[in-house]
């Protein structure tokens, strides 16, 4: 992951044999972050400002995610 160290810890504590590693822009970041990857995990979004819902921020998200695909 890139530019997401807080993600990468966050992940590193489930129980699992995958192998979690979180990457920063410098020194090549993005391509260290691709290089044997089995999976990539791309976190994005808009922080919650109360009082807004959950609901409201997964929709938004969603929404962004169908304009990316279409």
């Amino acid at each position: 992951m890139v530019n997401t160290p807080g993600v990468a810890t966050d992940l590193s504590h489930i129980s699992s044999i995958a192998q979690i590693e979180g990457f920063l822009p410098a020194d090549d970041g993005m391509k260290k972050a691709f290089t044997g990857a089995d999976i990539v995990i791309i976190p994005a979004g808009i922080p919650r400002k109360p009082p807004a819902p959950a609901i409201t921020v997964f929709q938004y998200e969603q929404e962004q995610e169908l304009s990316i695909h279409t």
